[in-house]
């Protein structure tokens, strides 16, 4: 039979599309059949690139978009296929430190496929370079989202990107320095109640414009203190138009295209079903570690009413956690995680039409995971997505309600929904000031009753699909208290303090609206207490508090999932610093935590030392401000407890409202009428300040008033008291954790998915590496009166840069505007040490021939900042060493010995007191202190460590054969015998290590077990602080008969690969993106390796020739002394013009200079003691990054420099030929 020729031809076209197409899909690293390919997500993981072209092709995002740019069209009804290679293209980088900007960016790129069937590529800036941006083809689109951090400047993750761009000279991929083919969109993230609204955002709009780029629509702003979503929605329909107009793209390509696949199941296994738990652990009863992921039932021990006036309602909740390994520190945070009220959860299954098939298993698939994740885990079920998973609760967008108008059951109901969805002003009206739920609005729309009874009643039913309302309602989440107890006096309990939140949204409306997370507790309360409600409760909404098959009730007992999230809002560590706290209302909260803590800490102290304990203890006044005495006093009888306890130290001051008979006083006039003794403990005594409360008002009078106390107090103005306050917050003195309404300390963090209502309460939070606390079930009220809380206390504008794995190095400037004094810094501490082309990460561990790892029986959770003043063996180790310079090849760490059970160790007494500043010694022993260790690269047991047998150690350290320093790896290739890994969770030295490197440990411990790694295979460990500030996520990982590398920048995601790096074979080549340095090599042999690995042309001539180069530009040798800090030691260097104090030391081999950082002023390992005035030397005065850096440094000084900072000069040769001497550290 014969075959026409034209089908053949057909067939065979089909045949190499086909082929062509598949093969597209599965060669190179970045290629993706998603239509939005997520940097390190699909690309093929940019951050972790082997090496040479293949990472430098790995940072190029126009080769990205070449890989993203094919796929396959099938036109159905013409029964045709076509390949389609796309021409127009969108790269979106996104600038967000909390996830708020990530967000949009991820909606402008579905919006872009919906629109026009384009695909995006969501981009991390600190992944890619920017020197190919004048490759992007004139027909493709560049969008920037990002927001403004801090005082004006980049959030962390876009620090690389305004560094290229606000380079003197632009280094574009042609030669050039023209961007004129490019079009680009900018979408701004800010809050207008800041000085730098939305700057990095202009900025780049900025300076794209000067080189020549054209902006296609207007430059888009949204404010977080107003409404950031409708500045979005306002925007971006616009921006669209001008696309369309500007690059002739066509709407309606894309089509409406779901997110999701919701498949109904019947043949699961119920046990596997999720009901309602919300990880694998809960679901099957295993136990595990406690955390955001795999939150604890916790039993609620006591629940009780502390409002007495008659119309609100205040829990005071306390949570049993004697069972479960979870661990608190006063002013962290609980996440309490709630469910969905009965009937909110009946109204949309009768709206949906699913009321009889509300238990139907249901598996639910994502269409496009680079686009969107699954949000909960499945198989679950209909009434289980609406109850526990998704914030049905929330206040209904604009968006959302406008894309379901096409499933409206009545033709008036879809005109409805369309022009609430496209009119913002009818929107606000109908929807936004009475807060509205979507459920509401739907029932409205299609005219039932919003006051029936959910349970009976008979509505209209719509037709929109499961998949859209998962897609278009986000995740219910968590929502976080300030926890108000202490760990010394509750160390089994935790406490929370909640208004619970019960409003009209419209004066005269009989209807309320609730808060879902307090309205939860409020329901744990009445079951705790018998199930009775008050006459105040009626009408509440209804929980099922049992939780997932019962789960949540033990006996008579309810529990609620919860988990403890880290906060820096923490007390100094020595009670002999005054402390300020303002918070009225439930700002009172954490400041009840603090108050116990130096309740505890005053008990122990006059067991000690007697009644005259607390003699040398600075003054603790709290400002409180409420209603009535009789009404709203929260915890009024312990406050008298606390002051007699605290021998008169503590002083509360409390301002009444609405006293009967009195006028209206407020915190902020008792702040002024003790505003001397406010300046005297703030700058005379250096103090510290705390408030908590109301941002949009309090926080800001208060800080005005602030502002001029301490002006006073310096003898000078306004002005001078604000450059104070600005000293107090970059120097975390000044600590805030507000928010706009005093409704509880409740948080939710930005980085996870918000409702687009909430994303407009996310101001202050947008501005700082801040969390965010919420109650975002409801819209505020049209007052603009969000029921909020903003955490600022990563804050205060103390940047805390996590770098990421680019190498883009972060300044530390207080502000981005300060360009100029941004690039003096660079430029005095890089010279020899560093150089653009060398990630700084590289070469940032300390040069060590071998490490001593001291094994304690002390929680690191009980490590103070300075462990050289806690232990004597500590201290006399670092004495030793810092006197012998044979000695400054070895490093010496404390860990916790791989310790599970910290409690365990406590009740041994294995414990660091603050009061004596010494470790306790476990009350069975009375011998001196001593410990075991392990000294590596050799795998060495040193059984007993102690002052007394350092000696015998340290014969034996020099009696070992030095490491070779030109072999950075072993010659073996067999798998270690043995790995330990040290992970750094030392949060009270740096808070970062704290609270990225505890879950790091955690997640070690869990992968490790779930590998069937045991002990004598893979030890991990804690460990003290091991350097490097900002590379918190340190992890050492020590193979015995191989490498021993320290690692840097990891998290908890990280742990499976830690764990595989750990296990290779030897010789190992170095994890480039997080690696630090090695035992055995030094800071430039590190960074050679990196340059021989990633530029093969660069070769140890060219390397020699150009450290050469550097050195004959340095200026003549300047004769300089140092002093040993006991000052027995002298050494005479040479040192030369031009170079810094810091490279002098290094070279000469002095001890106690580290210089982890390399010179980047981003550590205070190169800490020195010069007593001379900086003009003598021809110096220029400190800058607040120094002095910032300053804080981490042992034995801090008046006297106190980095070395990084300082140039040798001949005016410091002339200073120390008269008898000046610089004196090195005590370590």
């Amino acid at each position: 039979m014969a075959i026409p020729i034209g089908q053949v031809a057909a067939a065979l076209l089909v045949i190499l599309v086909a082929a062509w197409f598949f093969s597209s899909q599965s060669s190179g690293a970045g290629a993706s059949s998603s239509s939005i390919d997520k940097a390190g997500l699909s690309n093929g993981g940019a951050s972790h690139a082997a090496s040479g072209d293949e990472e430098s092709s790995g940072r190029d995002f126009v080769a990205a978009m070449k890989k993203a740019a094919s796929f396959l069209v099938i036109q159905s009804s013409e029964n045709k296929w076509s390949s389609l290679a796309q021409k127009k293209k969108i790269v979106i980088f996104y600038g967000s430190q909390t996830g708020t900007a990530e967000d949009y960016a991820t909606r402008i790129a579905k919006e872009a496929k919906s629109r026009y069937g384009l695909s995006s590529l969501v981009c991390d800036p600190e992944e890619y370079d920017f020197e190919t941006l004048d490759q992007v083809p004139e027909d493709a689109l560049v969008v920037f989202c990002v927001a403004t951090y801090g005082e004006g400047e980049p959030t962390d993750n876009a620090v690389g990107l305004m560094d290229f761009l606000k380079a003197d000279t632009i280094e574009l991929s042609k030669g050039g320095d023209s961007l004129e083919n490019l079009n680009y969109v900018v979408f701004a993230l800010g809050n207008s109640t800041y000085e730098h609204f939305c700057a990095i955002g202009r900025q780049i709009d900025e300076r794209l414009s000067k080189l020549g780029a054209k902006r296609v629509g207007e430059l888009g702003e949204g404010d977080d203190d107003k409404n950031m979503e409708e500045d979005y929605l306002s925007w971006k329909d616009g921006m669209w138009e001008a696309v369309q107009k500007q690059l002739g793209w066509e709407e309606g390509a894309g089509g409406d295209v779901a997110d999701f696949e919701v498949t109904e199941k019947s043949d699961v296994d119920e046990a596997k079903v999720f009901l309602g738990e919300l990880s694998q652990r809960a679901l099957t009863g295993t136990r595990g570690v406690f955390d955001a992921k795999n939150p604890y039932a916790a039993p609620i021990l006591k629940a009780k009413e502390l409002f007495e006036d008659g119309d609100r309602n205040c829990v005071h909740a306390e949570f049993d956690i004697s069972d479960s390994g979870v661990r608190y520190q006063t002013g962290d945070h609980v996440g309490v995680w709630p469910l969905n009220p009965d009937a909110e959860v009946e109204r949309w299954l009768r709206i949906l039409g699913l009321s009889d098939k509300r238990d139907q298993v249901i598996d639910v698939k994502s269409l496009d995971p680079a686009l969107a994740k699954v949000p909960f885990p499945v198989p679950t079920t209909y009434d289980t997505v609406l109850r526990h998973y998704v914030d049905v609760s929330g206040l209904a967008s604009r968006q959302t309600v406008g894309s379901f108008a096409k499933y409206a059951p009545t033709e008036d109901a879809r005109r409805l929904l369309e022009q609430l969805g496209s009119d913002k002003v009818l929107y606000q009206a109908k929807v936004g000031a009475p807060c509205y739920k979507t459920s509401q609005v739907l029932l409205l729309a299609a005219g039932d009753s919003l006051t029936a009874d959910p349970a009976s009643a008979n509505y209209k039913q719509w037709s929109i699909p499961f998949d859209r309302v998962i897609s278009s309602i986000p995740r219910l989440q968590p929502r976080y208290y300030s926890i108000s107890s202490s760990p010394k006096l509750y160390p089994t309990a935790i406490h929370i303090t909640a208004v619970v939140l019960k409003y009209q949204a419209v004066k005269g409306d009989p209807a309320y609206s609730y808060g879902v997370g307090t309205n939860y507790i409020l329901n744990l309360k009445a079951a705790h207490t018998g199930g009775a409600r008050t006459s105040r409760e009626e009408g509440a909404p209804v929980y099922k508090i049992e939780g997932p098959r019962g789960k949540y009730k033990k006996g008579s007992t309810f529990c609620a999932p919860i988990h403890v999230r880290r906060s820096n809002f923490r007390l100094p560590t020595s009670p002999k610093i005054p402390v300020v706290m303002v918070g009225p209302g439930t700002g009172v909260a954490p400041f009840r935590a603090f108050i116990q803590e130096r309740v505890a800490l005053a008990r122990k102290a006059k067991e000690k030392d007697g009644a005259d304990a607390l003699k040398d203890w600075g003054t603790i006044d709290l400002f409180y401000g409420c209603r009535r005495s009789d009404w709203d006093f929260l915890y009024k009888d312990e406050w008298k407890a606390y002051e007699q306890e605290l021998d008169g130290k503590f002083r509360m001051h409390v301002a009444l409202s609405r006293e009967p008979n009195q006028p209206k006083v407020y915190v902020q006039q008792l702040i002024k009428d003790l505003g001397d003794h406010i300046g005297d403990s703030l700058v005379a005594k250096k103090g510290y300040a705390y408030i908590c409360g109301d941002a949009k008002h309090m926080a800001r009078e208060v800080e005005s008033i602030f502002e001029d106390i301490l002006g006073k107090a310096k003898g000078g103005s306004k002005a001078e008291g604000v450059k104070e306050l600005k000293l107090l917050k970059d120097r975390n003195r000044l600590l805030l954790d507000v928010r706009s309404q005093l409704v509880g300390s409740i948080v939710v963090d930005l980085a996870l998915p918000l409702p687009p209502s909430v994303t407009s309460c996310c101001s202050i939070a947008a501005q700082t590496q801040a969390t965010m606390l919420a109650v975002p079930n409801r819209m505020l009220p049209p007052s603009g009166a969000a029921f909020l809380i903003v955490n600022a206390l990563l804050l205060s504008a103390r940047r805390r840069t996590f770098s990421s794995p680019s190498f883009r190095r972060s300044t530390s400037s207080a502000s981005s505007s300060s360009s100029s004094a941004s690039s003096s810094s660079s430029a005095e501490c890089n010279t020899t040490f560093s150089t653009s082309s060398i990630p700084p990460l590289i070469g940032s561990a300390p040069q060590l021939q071998r490490h001593l790892v001291i094994r304690t029986n002390h929680a690191a959770s009980t490590w103070p900042s300075h462990l050289e003043s806690t232990s004597a063996l500590y201290k006399h180790l670092g004495q030793r060493w810092a006197k012998h310079p044979e000695l400054s090849k070895l490093g010496f760490g404390m860990s916790d010995a791989g310790l599970r059970n910290e409690r365990a160790v406590r009740d041994k007494g294995g414990n660091w007191d603050p009061l004596t500043n010494r470790f306790e010694q476990p009350k069975a022993s009375g011998s001196e202190e001593a410990y075991s260790a392990t000294l590596y690269p050799d795998f060495i047991q040193v059984p007993d460590i102690s002052i007394s047998s350092i000696e015998t150690f340290e014969n034996l350290f020099l009696s070992l054969d030095p490491i070779p320093t030109n072999s950075a790896v072993s010659e073996t290739t067999a798998a270690p015998l043995r790995t330990d890994i040290y992970v750094c969770t030392h949060g009270t030295r740096d808070c970062r290590c704290g609270d990225i490197g505890e879950p790091l440990y955690q997640k070690l411990v869990e992968r490790a077990q779930r590998r069937d790694l045991g002990p004598d295979r893979v030890g991990i460990n804690r460990i003290a602080h091991v350097g490097g500030h900002k590379w918190a996520g340190n992890a050492l990982v020590y193979r015995q008969g191989g490498e021993c590398d320290w690692l840097g920048l990891l998290r908890d995601t990280d742990a499976d690969e830690v764990l595989d790096f750990a296990l290779r074979p030897s010789p190992i080549t170095p994890w480039w993106t997080r690696w630090r340095g090695r035992l055995g090599i030094s800071s430039d042999e590190a960074r050679s390796m990196y340059q021989d690995a990633t530029a093969p042309g660069a070769t140890a001539e060219a390397r020699k020739k150009r450290k050469e180069s550097v050195r004959d530009a340095l200026g003549d040798p300047v004769q300089l002394s140092f002093l040993s800090w006991d000052k027995v030691d002298r050494y005479d260097v040479t040192a030369y013009e031009g170079e810094s104090v810091m490279e002098a030391a290094k070279r000469n081999d002095l001890p106690a200079i580290l210089a982890t950082c390399g010179g980047f002023c981003e550590c205070a390992t190169c800490h020195i003691h010069v007593d001379v005035e900086p003009e003598q030397v021809g110096w220029s005065e400190m800058k607040d990054e120094e002095d910032e850096q300053l804080d981490f440094a042992m034995d801090r000084k008046p006297d106190s420099r980095l070395g990084c900072q300082l140039r040798v000069t001949k005016a410091l040769g002339e200073w120390v030929q008269g008898g000046g001497r610089i004196t090195l550290p005590r370590y």
